[in-house]
């Protein structure tokens, strides 16, 4: 059994520190690039603040120069172009994606689909798709992105895409059940259809009737592979993102490939925390304030993280991805300051998940 296909096992902390540059980042095929934190909508779950009124976006020599470096980097096969709407500046994504396939490699887009308003105008949209060799559409389709109208279509799409070459994926996630318990995702896995993640806009007012779960119980990451990442986020401001909201670097002061060999994941003072023991070891390690129970694991890393940000301020960017609001320069703090309940409650350490925190105590 290759190592490929083996389970995924996470390495101890002094084993990852052991790693050989050149083994680092093996596992790296991906950079998603968001071009624009502007979105057409203002979903109530949106993890990184789309709004209308967001301005912040990439520059045309940015894409140019990122894409550059990308392609330097050995296993890096695909580009994914996302936003906010990556669709409300189509000449900038159009450059990037052409830049993307002189240099080799793979593209994607992430759309809320909201410029397709029938099947028909759809065929005209890919034959721009298909001039551009665009291999991966991929669109958000759920009652949180306000795009339904798209279901009664969706196979027509879908088909017309596979005639001009590209892939057409729908990805659909909603609000969990009051009492469901939180998503026990594969790690390194593209979430196509499921439950929300309650960080970002969703940890202001959509984790308010969810369960709750006790916060010890969280002691792993269930989503991203920190120890070896297999895509890594990249913004206008450079920052390289292993998680929306930990950097690792910034492309702005470094090469990418720079950034990428310098990582030592258990080095990382977020990172490290969270290959360790989870979101409940950041708690623990720092010492940080808390609720008693958290709706899912990337609530209370998302819930710790903010009362950190002064503590960390050089990785836990950008801050725009911590509070919202019109962020206009790197690093800048904007939203509402960190909130919920700041008592430290004992409870038992040996609590296992799912246990779900009874109504009223």
């Amino acid at each position: 059994m290759t190592r490929e296909e083996a389970p995924l096992e996470i390495q101890g902390a002094d084993q990852i520190k052991e790693e050989k540059t050149a083994d680092r980042g093996r596992s790296l095929d991906a950079i998603h690039l968001v071009l624009t934190y502007r979105c057409t909508n203002q979903c109530r779950h949106c993890f990184c603040f789309g709004a209308p009124g967001n301005r912040q976006v990439f520059s045309f020599a940015q894409v140019e120069r990122y894409i550059e470096q990308i392609a330097k980097v050995p296993g890096i096969q695909w580009v994914f172009f996302e936003g906010g709407e990556p669709f409300v500046y189509f000449p900038l994504l159009s450059h990037g994606l052409r830049l993307a396939k002189q240099a080799g490699l793979q593209t994607a887009v992430v759309t809320n689909g909201y410029f397709i308003t029938n099947a028909r105008d759809f065929i005209s949209y890919l034959r721009v798709f298909r001039d551009l060799k665009l291999d991966v559409l991929q669109i958000s389709m759920d009652q949180l992105h306000h795009n339904r109208r798209l279901e009664s279509i969706q196979a027509r799409l879908v088909e017309a895409a596979n005639r001009a070459g590209i892939l057409c994926q729908f990805l659909g996630v909603s609000v969990p059940e009051p009492d469901e318990e939180p998503l026990e995702a594969r790690r390194g896995s593209t979430i196509v259809d499921g439950q929300i993640v309650f960080r970002g806009r969703a940890a202001h007012g959509l984790e308010r009737d969810q369960a709750k779960w006790l916060w010890s119980s969280f002691d792993e990451c269930p989503h991203e592979r920190l120890d070896d990442p297999y895509r890594v986020h990249v913004d206008m401001y450079g920052e390289v993102q292993v998680c929306q909201g930990i950097s690792i670097g910034n492309m702005e002061q470094q090469k990418l490939v720079q950034i990428l060999d310098q990582y030592v994941p258990s080095e990382h003072p977020i990172v490290g925390p969270l290959i360790e023991g989870g979101p409940a070891e950041l708690i623990t390690r720092y010492d940080v304030p808390h609720a008693r129970g958290y709706a899912d694991a990337c609530h209370l890393c998302y819930s710790a993280r903010r009362r950190l940000l002064d503590r960390f301020p050089h990785q836990l960017l950008p801050r725009f991805l911590y509070g919202g609001g019109a962020a206009t320069e790197p690093g800048r703090s904007s939203g509402p300051e960190a909130s919920g309940d700041a008592r430290k409650q004992e409870v038992p350490e040996d609590a296992k998940k799912p246990e779900m925190i009874p109504e009223g105590s």
